[in-house]
């Protein structure tokens, strides 16, 4: 499991995939872990439908914010972006000491075109972490939307 774990830490998510999967046979008491870090490698390779079938066995057994929010990030990339805002209200609800979540989730209902709710999602997020470029971005597009939105009604 540790080599699994400095594999993935140092961008060996192949071989990290290969000793996960390793400790899921071998270490069965420690499979929610071995779970989560191979979904998380598949994630970082982009086999998506692979990573939510990991997360998904893990959510079967126990809640887990980091599985929800894995799962939440690999629908988000199969562009199941309601699925997505699903799980990162659960991860939200849960542990509301995850604001990645809370970001992410404000993004996505940007996507969805949800404006109030992504600068609702994204102001909250952006009082915790003001310098976030990303969510600074996604903040002023939903404003600028809304503006448009407005100003045509």
């Amino acid at each position: 499991m540790n080599r699994a774990d400095a594999r993935s830490e140092v961008g060996d998510f192949y071989g990290a995939i290969k000793d996960y999967t390793l400790a899921i046979v071998l270490l069965p008491a420690l499979s929610c872990k071995a779970y989560v870090g191979r979904g998380n490698a598949f994630l970082e390779v982009g086999a998506y439908q692979e990573a939510i079938r990991d997360f998904d066995k893990i959510l079967l057994v126990n809640a887990s914010a980091e599985a929800l929010y894995g799962r939440a990030v690999a629908k988000y990339y199969l562009d199941d972006y309601l699925g997505a805002i699903r799980d990162l209200d659960e991860v939200i609800a849960e542990a509301p000491e995850f604001p990645t979540a809370l970001c992410n989730r404000g993004i996505m209902k940007l996507e969805c075109n949800k404006l109030e709710e992504a600068v609702a999602d994204l102001s909250l997020y952006l009082s915790i972490n003001p310098e976030h470029q990303e969510a600074l971005y996604a903040y002023s597009v939903a404003i600028k939307r809304l503006q448009k939105r407005a100003a045509k009604s």
